[in-house]
């Protein structure tokens, strides 16, 4: 049974922001307020409460905006079914998933849609992000000035000399492309999202802004840490190798985003000769990739 805290139309909209929360109560007064401030009458916000046992629900409904949408689930369904809850529902061109427990750029809403305004081939968008609780940045092209607008062809070759990739913090999606693409496997727990945006990355028109838009916080409790497991990471092996998609399975080999996995689990991979190619190819791949990395850093 789904609860809705505001009445809903079938008007399409610019902008769905969804949140799926558990026991994150202590975050929503700043994190729901915070997300208002940047959202236009055209735009919604949709919580997914995962049937938390915290006070989320009483300080969501504090909230009378007509542009804020609560749906809750009646037992306790993970993350990614959670989102999907909310992704289902959104009506938005655009979709945003993110954490109850982060925090965006004042900016940030307006800097990713005025990306997509710019140029409408993209069908992705995403920028630098910190973490805080230690404070850290991580910046994909530390010398990109201005927006980076890049060919699948440009993305993979970033992936394979440097050390860029996507991240889910400031993610922005078209939310046809989302859909488009399979939406995030459940069975890839923490790396779902990271599996989606890379494959889209390496198909289609990107953007990069090469500016801090969100702010990340390190828990022990948190989703990405509590299901990285050996088991997760294998699933994410096998997936690539027996997905009916070869050219997809050689970009991700070829962009050496799998080395950490491959790392991990060659052990386990001499158990699964579909999976011997993949290691070859990213361990190919990833040696080369440090090797230039290192001449790089020599020469300056």
């Amino acid at each position: 049974m789904e609860t809705e805290l505001s009445g809903n139309n079938l008007k399409p909209l610019r902008l769905s922001v969804v949140i799926p929360n558990y026991n994150h109560g202590r975050y929503l007064q700043e994190r729901i307020s915070s997300i208002l401030k940047q959202l236009g009458p055209e735009d919604e916000l949709i919580l997914v409460d995962d049937a938390s046992t915290d006070n989320s629900v009483a300080i969501i409904r504090k909230f009378q905006d007509p542009r804020l949408h609560l749906y809750q689930n009646t037992h306790n369904q993970g993350v990614v079914e959670t989102f999907h809850t909310g992704v289902h529902k959104a009506r938005g061109q655009f979709l945003f998933g993110t954490a109850a427990d982060d925090i965006i750029a004042p900016h940030f809403i307006e800097t990713a849609l005025t990306a997509f305004a710019q140029d409408p081939r993209i069908e992705l968008f995403f920028s630098d992000y910190s973490t805080f609780d230690p404070l850290q940045t991580y910046k994909m092209l530390p010398k990109a000035v201005g927006l980076q607008i890049l060919s699948p062809r440009e993305t993979l070759k970033l992936c394979r000399t440097t050390k860029f990739l996507l991240n889910g913090h400031t993610t922005v999606v078209k939310t046809k492309t989302f859909w488009h693409y399979g939406g995030l496997d459940e069975k890839l727990g923490p790396f779902s999202d990271w599996f989606l945006w890379h494959s889209i990355a390496f198909q289609e028109i990107i953007a990069y802004e090469p500016q801090v838009l969100a702010y990340h916080r390190i828990d022990k409790n948190n989703f990405s840490r509590v299901h990285n497991s050996a088991d997760i990471r294998q699933a994410l092996l096998l997936k690539l190798s027996l997905m009916e998609m070869p050219l997809l399975k050689r970009f991700f080999c070829k962009s050496t985003l799998l080395y950490p996995f491959v790392r991990k689990n060659l052990i386990w991979a001499l158990k699964h000769p579909c999976l011997w190619k993949v290691f070859a190819y990213t361990i190919c791949m990833s040696t080369l990739k440090r090797w230039r990395l290192s001449l790089t850093k020599r020469i300056a």
